[in-house]
């Protein structure tokens, strides 16, 4: 049995990941259950108020085409202890985390915590984020289209400030600890 769980802020392809999961798991693995863990890792902690939906290749046929996340991502809510009872509870063996570094930080923290029990479960980190800051990686979901919006909006500044007499364009992005998106966005 799988499990899917978004964590952290909403970041565009989340839906393609859940989908991409599902069908790879679906068609090339013959996995038939598979759950979307609801609202991050409050869903892991605590699924009888956040409970999973079970995910199969007809549900997320077409999910992709619509932005957020169908089991909705949430901060907050790691208890390693809580969620190795539950992943044993539900008979979880492989649990697909998509998140930025703060979820990753965490599912390596969970990994130890399964391993010291000797649960027999594949934690997978899948990194997500705008800002492209997930250490050993040089992409991550969510980046490129960040980069393709503000290179689109800086492009709109730019238009705008060189069809005025002393125009100024004035782009403020995010980023939180890196200029990632800022750079490649003003290099596009």
């Amino acid at each position: 049995k799988a499990a899917i769980v978004t964590c952290g802020g909403l970041c565009p392809g989340l839906n393609s990941i859940i989908r991409g999961v599902t069908k790879c798991l679906w068609n090339e693995y013959g996995v038939r259950h598979i759950l979307g863990i609801t609202a991050g890792y409050n869903g892991l902690s605590d699924p009888v108020n956040h409970p999973p939906i079970e995910l199969t290749e007809k549900m997320v046929r077409d999910i992709h085409m619509k932005g957020g996340s169908i089991i909705k991502a949430a901060r907050g809510g790691f208890d390693a202890e809580k969620i190795c009872d539950n992943l044993s509870r539900l008979g979880i063996n492989m649990l697909f985390l998509v998140g930025g570094d703060g979820t990753q930080f965490a599912g390596n923290l969970l990994y130890e915590a399964a391993r010291k029990r000797q649960l027999l479960v594949s934690i997978v980190g899948i990194p997500k984020s705008i800002d492209n800051d997930v250490v050993l990686f040089d992409r991550t979901f969510g980046f490129d289209t960040a980069v393709a919006k503000a290179s689109e909006v800086i492009r709109n500044a730019w238009v705008e400030a060189s069809s005025c007499e002393r125009g100024v364009g004035i782009v403020k992005l995010m980023g939180r600890d890196s200029g990632f998106v800022a750079m490649q966005g003003a290099t596009a």
